[in-house]
């Protein structure tokens, strides 16, 4: 196996000096002179010519266009290909493979060569020369950032703000949107996130050094709660406030931020923010403007830092990355790309919408992303994701989460509206001549994602949630169960690897239980796993037996699953948390209708209706049998053993000493 893989990487050189001799003459000829190169990476992967949209389809051959223009100029190694592509895993042949790459960008690229443009080969690798009239974002945005920096540090602030919020503007999404990252790529996407709160930072220093206080107190708003501990924004923030006459609202900045430090760190702000909310409640003059404050019409002028909108033919593509951990769910996958798939949309196009449901923590987010991803290109007009989360846990309003979303998919949008009403307005008349997917997250009520159907023909609007909606335009609901054991394990070896799975099969199984089968949990064990590869799975097992509430720990992007079950219950009308507390006091496993008619003195029809409605929020579950039973579900059973404390919000009822009842 060394020696064919010897000779192969011998033959690929031999291959390289070949091309470096007559490929590259051949590739330079029959070539149209004139023609303008783009290479957007600040957002979804996008190659431009005038001619149209150039953009590689195939995952592979991006990566290596976009390592390649990253270090436009240079050469690109071998070695640092291969690692990039396949890390530690290369296939048999990798040069072999890098040339069909190569040669599949050099015909997309054909028509820009007479600008200057060249892929050409040179010994051990590719270097990608640019002509006088291509660009790369990310070197026109650093470009401009090191220009900003510079105009600040000279105390040039009306320039320094003009370039920084020309760099901002180039942002299209995340970076390297599309495109599968390796280790390179992956690391220059957080250097990239870094440099953009640099600039962000900078800039709103700027503006402040201007009088632009008004003008950007919404902005800085936004951008602290997308960074609630980012120290620099919120210090930008209480002093925006503090220059507006909201002295109350600046201490509260503070006192926020002082929270999430003390909660998620469990350290104190710097001295540097302690200073400045001193400085606050003693209303120091030194808070004052240096500068006049702009006039409203000059305020306007200001273009407002937000995600940019998609320009020359550019796709909206706002749907996070998939899962890499994705097992099973074939029946669901399957019924969800055939709705929103383009058979269905040119023979019924009318709004198609989907239901995916099931308890915390199950991977409804995670099928939801797997399918837009694989449908995307059944619309042309983008796809727009919309999280709920901040609103469901008390940190934004459904407006202010709504407007910017809107705003990043360039929704037009009435001046100073806030009503969620003008909202959906608004972008039923955008979306009207569009066909797009909408994948909203964490919604809680059919009123939630009211605002955000779309009304072009075969669209699409896919819907996650821990509560079923019972929404009257589905077309199709799908509710999710834990995973079966076999895709557990599954899952569990695609994380730390079969070779320890099969070792310990007998204690992967038993991990798989403990996890509930819950894909969430399953990744949380997996990652720790994964990182500590002395450990066994058989003391894992032991580790989390001792701990049987664990479960409820793991989190679901910030907030534990413990939260979000809870939260569940607190959004319940008060009938149905009474009717759940009551469950929960007296013990009961399984409960029937007649059982919480006698407990809480009801018609046993109000009964039933309580008990679908907890179900409905997966608080219970229904005993498919001729019983019509409920249950309490492993997660909510876990809440009771672990004594968590079920706050009445009202005082649903007083239970009368003489209803009394024992489960039927």
């Amino acid at each position: 196996m060394a020696r064919s893989r010897g000779y192969e990487w011998a033959t690929g050189l031999l291959w390289l000096n070949w091309e470096l001799i007559a490929g590259e003459n051949f590739h330079r000829l029959n070539r149209p002179w004139g023609v303008e190169l783009f290479v957007g990476m600040l957002g979804a992967f996008e190659v431009r010519l005038t001619c149209g949209t150039v953009t590689p389809s195939a995952p592979k051959p991006r990566t290596v266009l976009a390592l390649l223009a990253l270090n436009a100029g240079s050469v690109v190694h071998l070695d640092q290909l291969v690692e990039e592509l396949w890390e530690h895993r290369p296939p048999g042949s990798p040069s072999t493979t890098l040339q069909t790459y190569v040669y599949q960008l050099r015909k997309l690229l054909t028509p820009g060569s007479r600008g200057g443009t060249a892929l050409q080969t040179k010994p051990r690798g590719y270097q990608l020369l640019l002509g006088e009239n291509a660009q790369v974002d990310v070197r026109s945005f650093e470009a401009l950032l090191t220009r900003g920096r510079k105009s600040l540090d000279a105390g040039a602030h009306l320039e320094a703000a003009g370039l920084l919020r020309e760099a901002l503007g180039l942002w299209r999404g995340p970076a390297f949107g599309g495109i599968v990252q390796g280790p390179v790529l992956s690391a220059y996407a957080t250097h990239l996130e870094e440099s953009r709160k640099s600039a962000m930072e900078l800039c709103f220093e700027a503006d402040l050094a201007l009088g632009r206080h008004r003008h950007v107190v919404d902005e800085l708003s936004g951008v602290v709660r997308s960074h609630p501990t980012h120290e620099g924004f919120s210090a930008k923030l209480m002093t925006a406030l503090y220059r507006c006459g909201r002295k109350v609202e600046a201490l509260e900045v503070f006192r926020r931020l002082r929270a999430e430090f003390v909660d998620q760190l469990g350290l104190e702000p710097s001295a540097a923010l302690h200073d400045l909310h001193q400085r606050v409640l003693t209303d120091d003059h030194s808070l004052s403007p240096a500068s006049e404050p702009e006039t409203a019409v000059e305020a306007a002028q200001v273009p407002r830092i937000v995600t940019a909108p998609p320009q020359n033919g550019s796709t909206l593509a706002q749907i996070p990355p998939a899962s890499f951990h994705f097992v099973g769910r074939q029946a669901e996958l399957g019924l969800l790309v055939g709705l929103f798939g383009p058979a269905e949309a040119e023979r019924r196009p009318g709004l198609r919408m989907a239901e995916v449901t099931g308890p915390p923590g199950v991977g409804k987010s995670t099928l939801a992303v797997t399918v837009a991803h694989q449908v995307r290109q059944s619309y042309p007009d983008g796809q727009v994701f919309v999280d709920l989360t901040p609103v469901n846990n008390g940190t934004a309003t459904l407006a202010q989460v709504l407007t910017g979303a809107m705003r990043a998919a360039a929704v037009p949008l009435p001046e100073g509206e806030s009503d969620p009403a003008a909202l959906a307005y608004a972008f039923r008349g955008w979306s009207a001549d569009r066909r797009v997917l909408v994948v909203v997250d964490d919604v809680m009520s059919t009123e939630q994602v009211h605002c955000l159907h779309p009304s072009g023909p075969g669209s699409g609007l896919l819907v996650a949630s821990r509560r079923r909606l019972h929404s009257p335009g589905a077309t199709a609901v799908v509710d999710l169960a834990p995973l079966p054991v076999a895709e557990g394990v599954h899952m569990l070896a695609a994380i730390i690897g079969e070779q320890r799975v099969a070792a310990e099969l007998d204690s992967a199984v038993e991990l798989v239980h403990a996890c509930r089968g819950l894909p969430l949990a399953i990744r949380a064990v997996g990652g720790r796993l994964a990182y500590r590869t002395r450990w066994t799975l058989a003391g894992m097992v032991f580790r989390l037996s001792e701990h049987p509430d664990w479960p409820l720990r793991v989190s679901a992007g910030a907030v534990p699953l413990r939260e979000t079950l809870l939260g569940n219950y607190t959004s319940l009308p008060e009938a149905a948390r009474g009717a759940f507390r009551t469950i929960v006091e007296r013990g009961a496993d399984e409960v029937t209708a007649q059982w919480l008619a006698g407990a809480l003195c009801l018609d046993p029809v109000d009964a039933e209706q309580l008990l679908e409605a907890l179900a409905d929020s997966f608080l219970l579950e229904e005993v498919v049998d001729t019983g019509h039973r409920y249950r309490l579900p492993a997660m909510a059973r876990l809440l009771r053993e672990a004594d968590i404390p079920l706050t009445r919000q009202t005082e649903y009822m007083d239970l009368p000493r003489q209803c009394t009842a024992s489960p039927a």
